[in-house]
């Protein structure tokens, strides 16, 4: 079935095309009574909008650009949902692009976004760095830019998350108060937040003596969590028996987190009786698997209600040419 136009629709009511126009995106020139006479008109023959011809003529679309590593973590699974449930609510619609933490499909994922002419972006960058002069470029020339969860990113930007440092201290701390003495950080490699989250446990072993504590960093790929983990940590293990034994363990990540568990109720028996874990997850089940573990959700949908809030503002301060001031927002992680 053909597509009925402004074109037609104006035609059928007498009316010039640029009133219909202006009806259909509620322009304050145009009556109520011409409004609701276009719209009314519109919904019974079923119009839809010609986006693509809206986005050449304005520059814009009505698209935010959401770009993260993986949708298939917890973490970004359920920001994506929220975020997505609250854009449906306006004239906006979000559409998901994945950079599989690689630079170079960022960059690719940032392209794509600028070729679709969106609105705005919000993204969860690769690594402190990635793409920082596009990124620059487009929150200058493009659209506005809103970094999230990975908020040690050079650009000079809003952003949102947690202070990774802060939360590792916490965690590593409390492990100590809860007597172990010898403590392994598993990170993903290359991810934005590691920098912090060691200085985050560094500082939790301040004052302690080396002879009696120790703390240790296990950066595991993140493309392939499963393979590097078991191997990488199972090496460890073994060579535990002829140095030190790590009676504690701190997964940063959902990725990390959900697959220590069975690496350690398989090795050898069962080594989690002798390990204590805490762990940062958004996967409901893994308080299930080991009620005994001590896990800390992110707050994902937190995260992307403010999201939402900063975008919306920057795309008005956009429309009215006024110059934000940028700042970087800090939620408080959800203990278990």
């Amino acid at each position: 079935m053909q597509h009925v136009t402004i074109k037609e629709i104006a035609k059928a009511l007498n009316l010039s095309f640029s009133t219909v126009s202006r009806s259909l995106n509620d322009n304050y020139q145009i009556s109520e009574k011409t409004k609701t006479l276009v719209r009314d008109y519109a919904s019974s023959v079923n119009y839809i909008p010609n986006l693509a011809a809206k986005a050449l003529k304005t520059g814009t679309s009505n698209s935010i650009a959401v770009v993260v590593p993986f949708l298939s973590s917890p973490f970004f699974v359920d920001f994506f949902e929220e975020i997505t449930m609250l854009f449906s609510k306006t004239d906006y619609n979000v559409i998901l692009l994945q950079t599989f933490n690689n630079s170079i499909k960022e960059c690719e994922a940032l392209d794509v976004a600028i070729q679709n002419r969106v609105a705005a972006i919000i993204i969860s960058p690769v690594h402190d760095d990635s793409n920082g002069s596009k990124l620059a470029y487009i929150q200058k020339q493009v659209c506005p830019v809103v970094l999230f969860d990975r908020t040690n990113h050079q650009l000079e930007v809003n952003k949102i998350g947690v202070r990774h440092e802060r939360e590792i201290a916490m965690a590593a701390t409390q492990l100590l108060k809860q007597g172990c003495k010898n403590i392994l950080l598993l990170c993903c490699k290359g991810i934005g937040a590691n920098d912090a989250r060691i200085a985050g446990i560094r500082s939790a072993f301040l004052g302690k003596q080396e002879q009696e504590y120790s703390w240790a960093v296990l950066e595991i790929e993140y493309n392939h969590p499963n393979e590097d983990l078991k191997k990488q940590l199972l090496r460890l293990l073994k060579e535990q028996k002829e140095g030190v034994w790590y009676d504690g363990i701190i997964a940063t990540t959902d990725t990390l987190t959900t697959r220590v568990l069975p690496l350690l109720l398989t090795y050898e028996g069962m080594l989690t009786d002798c390990v204590q874990v805490i762990g940062f997850s958004n996967t409901a089940y893994v308080r299930i698997l080991n009620p005994t573990w001590t896990v800390f959700t992110q707050p994902s949908r937190q995260m992307a209600i403010k999201c939402y809030e900063t975008i919306l503002e920057l795309i008005n301060y956009k429309r009215l040419q006024i110059t934000p001031t940028y700042n970087t927002v800090f939620l408080d992680i959800i203990p278990g």
